[in-house]
């Protein structure tokens, strides 16, 4: 009897250390992601605000698309000319999601697509840019004026609550002008917006 019971007790006891144990594994795990997660947005913020800091900047009109968050704020989608890009222009056949580079040239006091490529161009011309872009959508009409819709990770951007609506209406006009910065590797990041000759610049990450 007294063997009996004191193997229910060994068997509770084992029990017990194992919950304990899955428990403390449980919190380690919880801890560890927690930890990756802020290795991560550090990383980010790092990189953002090195590309800020080191990254060629160029200045891009802007057009509007939604002036609404309902996640953050108010906030502007900003499209741009080189949003949408001759299929013609591109060395290959593009398929939407494919990673591509565009190569801007100055035209004037803006900026111009001239080429897009599936790998980075070499060779650039110190007066061009090359931006990395992802594609979002490539027309299939048949007409030679058929057009690839292009995303560069700049397109939209977060202002004071309650004054997206007025950037919208000074976008309409053309008094709107993106500040973007661009990295060795083509990457690219809103600096800042200039609003009928107001400045504003772009929210840290943190």
């Amino acid at each position: 009897m007294n063997s009996a019971v004191n193997t229910i007790e060994d068997m509770q006891g084992a029990v017990s250390r194992l919950i304990a144990a899955l428990r403390n594994w449980r919190v380690a795990l919880i801890a560890l992601v927690a930890l990756a997660q802020a290795g991560v947005l550090v990383w980010l913020v790092a990189g953002r605000e090195r590309l800020l800091s080191t990254g060629r900047e160029i200045t891009l009109d802007v057009k509007p698309v939604d002036p609404r968050s309902l996640f953050r704020g108010d906030y502007v989608i900003l499209g741009y000319d080189i949003s949408q890009v001759p299929l013609v222009m591109f060395d290959r056949e593009p398929h939407k999601g494919d990673a591509v580079y565009v190569t801007l040239a100055r035209e004037g006091e803006g900026w111009k697509a001239k080429a897009a490529t599936a790998k980075r161009p070499a060779g650039v011309t110190p007066e061009d840019v090359v931006l990395a872009a992802r594609v979002r959508f490539v027309s299939r009409g048949g007409s030679p004026t058929e057009l690839v819709t292009l995303s560069y990770g700049i397109e939209s951007f977060f202002v004071p609550e309650g004054t997206g609506r007025a950037i919208e209406t000074e976008i309409r006009p053309g008094k709107v002008k993106a500040h973007v910065v661009i990295g060795d590797d083509g990457t690219a990041a809103l600096k800042g917006l200039t609003v009928d000759g107001q400045r504003i610049e772009a929210e840290p990450l943190l």
